[in-house]
């Protein structure tokens, strides 16, 4: 994915006087094209964060805010006096998105402002900073419109009206530039003149290509990862070939010299590793296929574009036993009675049933597909088994089946675009995908429409409740009890600071919020499962959450068996 000079204003009245040397400081005497606007722009962004960062710092700590151990730690350069640190660029960036400071106080501050745009920025400030004359962001006019916009939407956030106007204008001169650029090409006054012409010559007149270039649907990427935790791609292969198609790159010479956009399926072996590549954001599209899916990756900051199984919006979770069974209500499942439920982390065929069984004693058998557990009650392998209520491909009653419960509708899986995707992008995408053939887009394809963003939120609740809860389950064949005892189930999160083996486990050593210092034993099988990593050392410094079950008879318990996948959940 991937000028003129300036007029703006000398003197800019929210920009101090420190701001402005610092930034001076950092500046070489070689720049690339977009370097000096990108420069001037964080100039403008410093000019209003300074005041934001002292008043919300102030509000929180007091006047003497800077002061703090914590503070004089991150800043940089000499120890300074009680006036406080130059509140450059730098620092007030670096200050937002320290984790102490961003959760407590700027993420409800800074309305739809992400800690990667924050990232983005200080990333920015970082490469002006040490610019050797070879960084092609400076010569990218995608990409300095993109942080242009997201600098103009950090000011709109805190109301800085008058910076914002300051940057608007270093945005047109951008615009104004590339344009500027184009016509040395078409004149033959840039570098990149004779390969244009020659192109065009080799093509005749070339009056189509340019008309099919401005008339097509243009992205600045230049490969499109399209992910789903859906084993079965070949669905989407027509879908792949219509973009492929379709859209040409943003890039005008790219285009000229035939270069394409690479489309690229992937899926990945289990739910978590599929929200692990959502959560590092992978995938540039994706299609839930789950429910489950589709609200992580809202939580991931991914874009509705539309829903999956537009022919069946919604569908409910089933538990049933055979016609013949004496099994014929909830109330009759015993402690004997088998249970057969799917993987445990499907909505229907899982989170729901469970808790739909909460209270009951059972004997539990998971882990099954869909076929499996048809087969088990069929064959009598078990008693009662759960299923999603989705007449395309099972209807209990002509099967044989009769249903004792049945959940509430579930929403329907979604279509989204990823956060990493430029505004213009992720439109043309929306656009081009919505556009597409219905029979690209048909229920033995791809299996998408329009259609609005469904409401997540009775299902995270469902979730959190059985991932509490799943701690207490024992992987045996023994009668389980669906029921966890409040005063020893601990839900905790921190951060892992040491993993090695023993044996088939693995230990992971990590410091929870509370500052506990605590041990987690999980066996590798299930380990995989969770999260992708090529050694076992990848895992330190990640963040996690865990459902654990605290030994009633132990004071200050510190290692604990994780014996469930949804008792513990990787989240950076």
């Amino acid at each position: 994915m991937k000028n003129p000079v300036s007029t703006a204003p000398s003197k800019q009245a929210d920009l101090s006087a420190e701001s402005r040397q610092s930034l001076k400081e950092l500046k070489p005497t070689q720049t690339g094209t977009y370097r000096e606007p990108l420069s001037r722009a964080l100039d403008a962004l410093g000019a209003g964060l300074k005041p934001f960062v002292q008043r919300a710092m102030t509000e929180q700590f007091g006047p003497r805010w800077h002061q703090h151990e914590f503070i004089r730690k991150i800043t940089p350069g000499p120890t300074y006096g009680i006036g406080g640190p130059v509140l450059d660029v730098y620092l007030l960036l670096k200050i937002i998105d320290q984790n102490r400071y961003w959760q407590s106080i700027f993420e409800r501050r800074l309305p739809g402002i992400s800690r990667w745009s924050i990232d983005s920025l200080r990333d920015l400030r970082n490469r002006i900073a040490h610019y050797d004359g070879h960084d092609p962001l400076f010569e990218s006019r995608e990409q300095a419109e993109q942080l242009i916009v997201t600098i103009k939407r950090v000011l709109k956030s805190i109301d800085s009206s008058h910076n914002v106007t300051i940057v608007e204008s270093i945005h047109q001169e951008i615009r104004r530039s590339h344009w500027q650029q184009l016509k040395l090409v078409l004149l033959g006054r840039h570098p990149a003149s004779p390969l244009v012409w020659l192109g065009l010559l080799a093509l005749g007149i070339g009056g189509w290509r340019v008309a099919h270039y401005w008339q097509s649907p243009r992205i600045s990427q230049t490969k499109i990862v399209i992910g789903s935790p859906n084993q079965r791609l070949d669905g989407y292969e027509e879908l792949t070939e219509a973009l492929e198609q379709r859209l040409i790159p943003d890039n005008f010479i790219a285009y000229l010299l035939g270069k394409s956009i690479d489309i690229e399926l992937q899926t990945d072996r289990s739910y978590p590793l599929a929200v692990s590549r959502l959560r590092s954001r992978q995938w540039d599209i994706v299609f839930g296929y789950s429910p489950v899916v589709s609200m992580q990756a809202l939580e991931a900051g991914y874009r509705h574009v539309g829903v999956m199984f537009p022919h069946n919006p919604g569908y409910a979770a089933i538990i049933f036993s055979r016609q013949d069974s004496a099994i014929k209500t909830l109330g009759d499942i015993r402690p004997t009675t088998t249970v057969a439920l799917g993987d445990p982390f499907s909505a229907s065929k899982f989170y729901l049933p469970f808790t739909m069984l909460q209270g009951r004693s059972l004997t539990l058998v998971k882990g099954l597909n869909n076929r499996e557990i048809l087969d088990a009650v069929q064959n009598g392998g078990a008693d009662v088994g759960v299923a999603a209520a989705d007449p395309s491909y099972f209807n209990p009653e002509k099967q044989g089946f009769r249903v004792l419960a049945r959940s509430q509708r579930l929403p329907t899986s979604i279509v989204a675009t990823s956060p990493n995707l430029s505004d213009r992008d992720r439109a043309v995408l929306t656009q081009t995908l919505l556009s597409l053939p219905e029979d690209v887009r048909s229920p033995d394809k791809a299996n998408y429409a329009a259609g609005p963003q469904p409401d997540y939120r009775y299902l995270r609740r469902v979730i959190e409740q059985v991932r509490a809860w799943s701690a207490c389950l024992k992987p045996s064949d023994a009668p389980i009890t669906f029921r966890c005892p409040p005063d020893q189930l601990w839900l905790t999160q921190g951060w892992v600071d040491a993993a090695d083996f023993r044996g088939s486990a693995v230990l992971l050593d990590m410091t929870t919020v509370d500052g506990r210092s605590i041990t987690l034993q999980i066996d590798r099988s299930l380990l995989d499962q969770l999260v992708a990593f090529r050694q076992v050392s990848d895992l330190v410094g990640r963040r996690v959450r865990v459902s654990l079950l605290r030994d009633g008879t132990a004071r200050n318990q510190q290692q604990f068996t994780v014996l469930n996948l949804n008792q513990l959940e990787f989240w950076d």
